[in-house]
């Protein structure tokens, strides 16, 4: 009886463990919900093979390797994460799995690509230490043992006749993993009813030539296991993710279908990707989230799709990041832990590389969802349609820091860094310190320049700059920038750059190691080039990066120094370099690559610049070129599309308003020759008024006066007047005054 006793109450005990998980692993959805937040950080910098679980406490587990698997730990819901530990020696087969029963997290290692053996480890304190486990696998009724690699998590069941019971996705290898043994592959699962002692493998998936899977359990006990194919009978049918249910806990998969939606890696292959998905656990819903990537040339733009009724239809999709993006894992946060309410998506890339792990509520994916136009979004759920911003809308731009006094430093108010272009496109920056302002090139008229020390920059949010410098496959434009760096400088630092990370759509131009260095990018290639000529002379110097794709079978990249054409490139790309990223000067995005130097002006023109068209010594006072000086042009009208060149005469020579006709000259004699009387105005250092002298209206000649003397009317106007010898009997002299540029 006591035998008996005992084993009564160890049934009775897991029985009601079992039932109790539902109510102790699910929550209500407001725990996703809430203000929109999202962050990204990089876990690793080399190996692959991403899989995150989270274990009853709520630590954070991230597990990875192809040739030493190792693990980072979170306790605190993915703020902060320990170094990383390495676990064993192996490529990690994925599919680490959290026994909700006992706590305990079981990791696959396999000696190398599989088939291979299998190490299974175990570890009973939430990831902190790890041993072996011994473990029998039996055979499906094909008589095929599983391999592990390389699947999603795998999941303790919470519901129906099986609950308790361990689950991951598994696959079967044929005899390689050659391509033409890729027909004999398929996906299946193995579970465990005893904690992962003794595992049974299931029946296959209905489709061959599938691998790499996810499973969930849906609120009704059903399995949703969701494969990639990348061999099908139709290459069409291995583009797409493959689904099947289970109403048996997972011992065998029917109902088989093609996704329409779901996309299996990038479109130009059949070769697929390994993708993550995650059942919210929210209690009475079917939540559902897949990750994966839309492109079709390159593993890039990493997206998260989202289901409400048990992945049957995928109404919403949200771009996580656009650059790298390869094999995903996801997972999410349990109720009562500092997890609670978080999405964890731990993938290959980011904008640092390596492996980054997402942390992200389903707030924010529904903020700014963009619909895919399969299924409806039901009433209860409440998200903002995402409205992409007008791409590709090249425009000019033109900053020369002439809003501060030499001596003074710059605003950090918003918006207080003037662009001067004469295109009006407004796009004012911001400094985000207060940099010294200084005396600009003597080259480019002795303006304003800014001096940066490697504190910070000036930037345009890309919401503020209207995609201006946005620009797609066949734009073209110039970037200049007249800076000075100090002498012997070898540092990597940004000039203008509206970047975001590798092989991810952007352009930037830098200082780099003495040289200046001009890249572009997309998703499928990153062409540069880099100078011949140095830059860190301790002088001034100007740069012109130019991308000319104006021949799109033949698009080119080339930077100049000082007018000198210094390096040229092919421009392989055929994307867009549009992103959502702000312009920088001065620095990268992500707060790297901070410049120490001076900049004395950047101008930006969509369009091919050949050298006699590059910034001259007065582009920063007169930018539209008509000899009027710009800030007489505001101050006058109010633009600068008012007063044109055919003004220039009623300027100079003083009218008022600048529109009207010139006054004339007036010519009078006295005692000591002939005196000229004219009204001008104070004129910039470019621009000078020189007195010419005729005898037959058909030569002209300088005249040299005795004496030229200035009288302030008011208003910015003077009286000229000049001083020439002769005497009232002279005749056949006629005067002109001729308005010239140095």
């Amino acid at each position: 009886m006591k035998s008996l006793a005992s084993l009564l109450f160890v049934a009775w005990t897991s029985c009601a463990l079992a039932e109790a998980a539902p109510q102790s692993q699910e929550g209500p959805l407001a725990d996703f919900l809430g203000a929109p937040a999202m962050s990204q950080t990089r876990l690793i910098t080399q190996q692959r093979f991403p899989t995150v679980v989270v274990t009853n406490d709520g630590s954070v587990l991230a597990l990875w390797g192809n040739t030493m698997v190792s693990v980072r730990r979170s306790t605190d819901g993915g703020e902060a994460w320990d170094e990383a530990v390495d676990m064993l020696a192996g490529m990690h087969g994925g599919g680490a799995t959290v026994d909700e029963t006992s706590g305990d997290i079981l990791a696959f290692v396999e000696e190398s690509h599989p088939p291979s053996p299998l190490q299974i480890l175990r570890s009973g304190d939430d990831g902190v230490t790890w041993t072996p486990q011994d473990v029998t696998i039996a055979a499906n009724s094909e008589g095929h043992v599983p391999s592990m690699h390389m699947n999603d998590h795998g999941i303790t069941l919470r519901h129906g006749a099986h609950a308790g019971r361990l689950i991951r996705p598994t696959r079967w290898y044929g005899g390689s993993n050659a391509p033409g043994e890729w027909s004999t592959h398929y996906t299946n699962a193995m579970f465990s009813d005893d904690g992962g002692i003794t595992w049974q493998a299931s029946e296959a998936f209905p489709m061959m030539g599938t691998g790499e899977a996810c499973i969930v359990e849906l609120s009704d006990g059903t399995l949703h296991y969701n494969t990639r194919r990348h061999w099908a009978p139709s290459s069409g049918d291995a583009l797409w993710r493959w689904t099947a249910t289970s109403a048996d806990g997972g011992l065998t998969w029917d109902n088989a279908w093609k996704s329409g939606i779901l996309p299996d890696g990038n479109t130009n292959s059949t070769y697929g990707l390994m993708g993550g998905m995650v059942r919210l656990p929210v209690a009475g819903q079917d939540i559902l989230l897949f990750s994966n990537v839309v492109n079709n040339s390159a593993r890039a733009n990493g997206n998260v799709w989202v289901s409400f009724d048990g992945g049957l239809t995928w109404p919403l999709r949200r771009i996580v990041f656009t650059g790298s993006f390869a094999y995903s894992s996801m997972n999410a946060g349990r109720p009562g832990t500092p997890s609670q309410g978080w999405i964890y998506l731990f993938y290959e890339g980011g904008p640092d590389g390596g492996g980054t792990m997402a942390r992200f509520n389903l707030a924010w994916v529904l903020d700014s969802a963009i619909e895919t136009g399969d299924g409806e979004v039901p009433e209860w759920i409440d998200f903002t349609p995402y409205e992409p911003p007008p791409e590709e809308n090249p425009g000019a731009a033109f900053w020369n820091f002439g809003e501060t006094p030499v001596g003074e430093t710059v605003s950090t108010s918003a918006g207080a860094i003037l662009d001067i272009h004469p295109e009006g496109n407004n796009l004012q920056m911001t400094a985000t310190a207060a940099f010294p302002v200084i005396a600009g090139a003597p080259a480019f008229g002795n303006g304003r320049a800014i001096s940066i020390t490697g504190n910070g920059g000036v930037r345009i949010l890309d919401a503020d700059s209207e995609n201006r410098f946005d620009y797609g496959p066949g734009d073209s434009f110039t970037i200049e920038v007249v800076c000075r760096l100090p002498a012997g400088s070898n540092q990597i630092g940004a000039l203008v750059a509206k970047d975001v990370g590798s092989w991810s759509p952007s352009w930037w131009l830098r200082a780099d190691g003495g040289k200046v260095r001009f890249l572009v990018a997309e998703n499928t290639a990153e062409p540069g080039v880099i100078s011949a000529a140095s830059i860190n002379t301790g002088e001034w110097h100007h740069i012109a990066a130019v991308r000319d794709a104006s021949d799109p079978l033949n698009k080119e990249l080339r930077v100049y120094v000082d007018g000198e054409l210094s390096g040229t490139a092919a421009d392989t790309t055929v994307g867009s370099f549009a992103n959502g990223n702000s312009l920088w000067i001065g620095r990268f995005n992500n707060n790297t690559r901070r410049l120490t130097g001076d900049i004395d002006f950047v101008r930006i023109t969509p369009a091919v610049l050949a050298p006699d068209e590059f910034a001259t010594t007065t582009t920063q006072f007169d930018a539209d070129g008509d000899g009027i000086p710009d800030a007489f042009e505001r101050a006058e009208t109010g633009s600068l599309e008012i007063l044109g060149s055919e003004h220039l005469a009623g300027f100079a020579f003083g009218a008022v308003p600048a529109t009207s006709t010139p006054p004339p000259t007036d010519i009078t004699f006295d005692g000591d020759g002939i005196i000229l009387e004219r009204t001008q105005r104070e004129l910039p250092f470019w621009q000078q008024i020189r007195l010419m002298r005729s005898d037959g209206l058909v030569k002209w000649s300088p005249a040299v006066p005795a004496e030229t003397t200035y009288e302030a009317l008011g208003n910015g106007l003077l009286l000229r007047t000049d001083r020439l010898p002769g005497d009232a009997d002279t005749v056949s002299h006629f005067f002109r005054h001729e308005l010239i540029s140095n």
